[in-house]
């Protein structure tokens, strides 16, 4: 079962809880008032430009165990906003200040994971959001209830939402998923006795000491210890929620978070999983004005940045990496050059110090190099420049800028740094 099919199972039992097990589909108002009876968490209506919502379409406060939502919305709406904010007090119990792209009753019923890669599906936020969106549905209107029901009478989807108090198009939804998605298979697949840690593995799993650094081959078992670490963590009493996974690539990403899932059912879905750029693309989201943006930074995927570079050809002044037949030919190993230099941190004046260097050095091919890499170096530096006035970043920017606004506002660095117990890295010696 994935980390969305965990968070269905979680939404259906907690159904059933409150409506005393019973077969039959149970009206929203009931369900949602059998939820704050049980949660103690009040809900109250506001205007929609109460300071309360702040232009939020919803909003939950654990420290006050208040939802408030907007009386803009019609009370079938306002059932599944509520939904979701009840979600979040499940689900995360941190602050949610819902706008209405957040409150969404399309959320796939398996969406891909926050990864940042080609298309970047969620950010770290929008995952949140994504499961709270998923709760809601499947909390108000279960799967299996609602595929006996519609076996049985065959009534449609404007009678069951009428019926229920709740949108038509979450209904809609809901039954699509019930009919045409294939049923959920077992928890786990996995055998259920693997073979344990060795010596090696059990010490990194079990040090509390602060950070390990685990440098291995490929198949060595750095998932099976990175997994170990984050249940030892959450069974010695770690908040799952502070705990993040990071590694390199989208399929590694995947693949632990299918293994955290396993071994710590439920509260995997606290712990967010994902790749190095995914979360320095939260960063630069959640502290833009920190790291100087004037709004939220966009991301400019591969093609993004090429055309980018296109776009700027006549200030590039190209001579060594001009290609009159076929411009971008000659400027894809530009970006290339660009994003590695971004991965090693090195600024558009340190490159050209390199080049000049290079230059310098009194050796022919150095020189013939050099003069190559000071014309990259004068491209990255009219590259970055537009990136900055444009308010965009690439895949490059999602490594070095976070760091640039660690080392700017070490008060930044130091928030993050307490609100993330645990952060977990996998690393391969090359």
């Amino acid at each position: 079962m994935s980390i969305w099919g965990e968070i269905r199972r979680q939404a259906r039992n907690k159904h059933s809880e409150l409506a005393k097990g019973t077969s039959s589909l149970v009206p929203a108002s009931e369900l949602l008032a059998a939820a704050e009876l049980a949660t103690g968490v009040r809900v109250s209506v506001c205007s929609a430009d109460d300071v309360l919502l702040d232009g939020a379409e919803a909003v939950y406060r654990p420290e006050q165990k208040h939802i408030y939502f907007s009386s803009s919305t019609s009370p079938a709406v306002a059932a599944f906003h509520v939904a979701h904010e009840f979600a979040h007090h499940w689900i995360d119990d941190l602050v949610s200040h819902c706008l209405d792209n957040d409150l969404d009753v399309f959320t796939p019923a398996e969406p891909e994971m926050s990864l940042v890669g080609e298309p970047d599906t969620y950010s770290p936020k929008e995952r949140i959001e994504a499961q709270a969106n998923l709760f809601a549905r499947e909390f108000l209107l279960p799967r299996p209830k609602l595929a006996a029901r519609w076996a049985e009478s065959r009534r449609g989807a404007s009678e069951i939402a009428e019926e229920l108090g709740l949108p038509r198009s979450l209904v809609m939804q809901q039954l699509a998923d019930a009919l045409l998605l294939p049923e959920e298979g077992p928890e786990s697949s996995e055998t259920e006795n693997p073979p344990g840690p060795d010596e090696s593995q059990a010490a990194a799993m079990g040090d509390t000491s602060g950070p390990v650094r685990i440098c291995a081959g490929p198949g060595t078992g750095k998932s099976t210890t990175l997994v170990g670490r984050a249940k030892h963590l959450v069974e010695q009493g770690e908040d799952e929620r502070s705990i993040v996974v990071l590694t390199f690539s989208n399929h590694s990403a995947q693949d632990l978070a299918y293994r955290l899932q396993l071994a710590l059912g439920g509260r995997a879905t606290g712990i967010w999983v994902g790749t190095f750029h995914a979360f320095g693309l939260e960063l630069l989201r959640k502290y833009s004005v920190e790291a100087g943006f004037a709004g939220t930074p966009r991301l400019l995927d591969r093609t993004g940045s090429l055309m980018l570079l296109e776009d700027l050809l006549p200030q590039l002044q190209l001579s060594h990496y001009l290609d009159l037949v076929d411009p971008i030919r000659g400027l894809r190993p530009i970006r290339k050059l660009i994003s590695r230099a971004k991965d090693e941190l090195v600024s558009p004046e340190q490159y050209r110090q390199f080049a000049i260097a290079m230059i310098e050095s009194g050796d022919e091919t150095e020189k013939n190099q050099g003069e190559k890499a000071l014309e990259v170096a004068r491209a990255y530096g009219i590259y970055e420049a537009a990136l900055r006035d444009r308010g965009c970043v690439d895949f490059g920017d999602l490594i070095c800028r976070p760091v640039e606004l660690f080392v700017a506002r070490p008060e930044v660095r130091d928030v993050v740094r307490g609100s993330l117990d645990t952060c977990l890295l996998t690393s391969i010696r090359i």
